[in-house]
């Protein structure tokens, strides 16, 4: 398992759902049981949305985001199917392209997403709407929505990133961002885990290092490393980590024992992927030292 090419492998797959999405767009109008259709559009803009909002690709994220509340409605009524909606979801899908071509410029778009998002979002009907296009237009340039996964799936998916060497993965719905580069500054702390505090959209995030935290032997400092934005509940800690590797969805994976003595501390078990131990973290271990 590589760690040389995270934001390829995020475009890639990207593409590859945006693409699977246009495919069962246009099946739609040759199929009557559109709901199984639908639910994997749905499931493709699902994930879309939310590795984008992690990773703060935010054009992206949003349109995700609209295409899913009216694919939503859609599956909550089939009846308001219409051409007028599937004209909208292949442009949304022809913007999505767009601006995963113009990647790293993660401004492109965020003009012109906000006609496209209003399209989709008055294509949902009123009684259906959980946000509404005034709603959209007043929030959408918040710092991040929370993202919830607990919606539509029984396993949300997991974020996984190397450090020290080891492979280690986290649910998304315990990550409120990742940062590339936050200026840290140092407080004089003994703990040399305790990198120091950032200020975080006007709040104190508190900064630690990773290995660290966990006595592991890590690299030396490198273009890869980011500030993955930890979250307990109404907490919120910056965990510096070696290099990001990909999004994926634990469904067909069961959750190994965790065997290596050390992990087993902080550690609640592990994936097999690609002949790749991807352990799984216990949250509450990097919030505090012991688990609970």
């Amino acid at each position: 398992m590589s760690n040389d090419n995270f934001f390829d492998t995020y475009i890639a797959e990207s593409k590859m759902h945006i693409s699977n999405m246009e495919k069962h767009i246009l099946d739609l109008e040759s199929n009557t049981e559109r709901t199984p259709l639908l639910q994997e559009i749905f499931r493709s803009a699902h994930t879309i949305k939310g590795s984008s909002a992690i990773i703060r690709y935010l054009a992206i994220k949003d349109v995700a985001h609209a295409m899913e509340s009216l694919l939503q409605a859609i599956l909550d009524d089939t009846s308001i199917y219409s051409n007028d909606i599937i004209s909208a979801l292949l442009s949304a899908c022809d913007f999505l392209n767009a601006a995963l071509e113009k990647l790293p410029d993660t401004n492109y778009g965020m003009n012109e997403k906000d006609d496209l998002c209003d399209t989709l979002y008055r294509l949902v009907p009123a009684g259906a709407q959980k946000l509404n296009t005034n709603e959209i237009t007043s929030n959408h340039d918040k710092e991040q929505e929370e993202i919830t996964e607990a919606e539509n799936f029984s396993k949300p998916f997991h974020l996984i990133f190397e450090s020290a060497g080891i492979f280690f993965t986290a649910p998304v719905y315990h990550i409120k961002e990742v940062l590339r580069k936050i200026p840290i500054k140092p407080i004089h702390i003994v703990e040399e885990q305790i990198l120091g505090i950032a200020n975080y959209h006007g709040e104190i995030l508190p900064i630690i290092d990773f290995n660290r935290r966990f006595t592991l032997f890590g690299k030396s400092q490198n273009d890869e490393e980011r500030i993955v934005v930890f979250k307990l509940g109404e907490a919120l800690l910056g965990v510096k980590i070696d290099a990001l590797i990909k999004f994926f969805l634990p469904e067909q994976n069961e959750c190994q024992k965790e065997t290596d003595s050390l992990l087993r501390l902080f550690c609640d078990g592990y994936y097999k992927l690609e002949d790749t131990h991807v352990h799984i973290i216990n949250i509450d271990t990097l919030f505090h030292r012991n688990r609970s």
